[in-house]
């Protein structure tokens, strides 16, 4: 059983991944780089499968890494606006692609749960209202992410705007739910 810490996959991380086994404990998120906020507020225990891609894990607290992209609240370079509430738990179901990751898409699991908006790199606007639960069934695939296309269910329903890089307006006023039928493929995906 592995209890060490946990791999830290940096920005510009090309090697192969770590051999870890495939449980272990750790007591503390994992705050990096530059985040300068609040320590989060972490249940003392948590546990993770595997390392950066994580087929299926659950977490207690938010990972605030540098460019972390995941489906917890994203507290990225320079977002300014307030902290978005969020449900304590959650559950992902998807890994995490970092800015520049160029290898085979990971296999992910079909659907995942997220409970909170992806508040992308420079947005300064207020806090979007969001309902407190809502449901993707795609991948989401950030700025420099230059691999294959992850194979995505045609359908998924999501409750909540994107905001997408230099937005700075007010939250546009959207209804409670809709439905998407393909992925969202952000500005620089090649």
């Amino acid at each position: 059983m592995y209890t060490g810490p946990t791999p830290i996959l940096h920005l510009m991380y090309t090697g192969p991944t770590p051999v870890v086994h495939r449980s272990y404990t750790r007591p503390t998120p994992v705050v990096h780089l530059s985040y300068t906020g609040p320590t989060p507020v972490v249940h003392r225990s948590y546990t993770l499968l595997t390392p950066v891609v994580h087929r299926s894990y659950t977490c207690r607290t938010p990972v605030l890494h540098r460019s972390y992209t995941g489906p917890t609240p994203v507290l990225h370079l320079s977002y300014t606006g307030p902290t978005p509430v969020v449900h304590r738990s959650y559950t992902c179901r998807t890994p995490v692609l970092h800015l520049s990751y160029t290898g085979p898409t990971p296999v992910v699991h079909r659907s995942y749960t997220c409970r909170t908006p992806v508040l992308h790199r420079s947005y300064t606007g207020p806090t979007p209202v969001v309902h407190r639960s809502y449901t993707c069934r795609t991948p989401v695939l950030h700025l420099s992410y230059t691999g294959p296309t992850p194979v995505v269910h045609r359908s998924y329903t999501c409750r909540t705007p994107v905001l997408h890089l230099s937005y700075t307006g007010p939250t546009p006023v959207v209804h409670r739910s809709y439905t998407c039928r393909t992925p969202v493929l952000h500005p620089s995906y090649t």
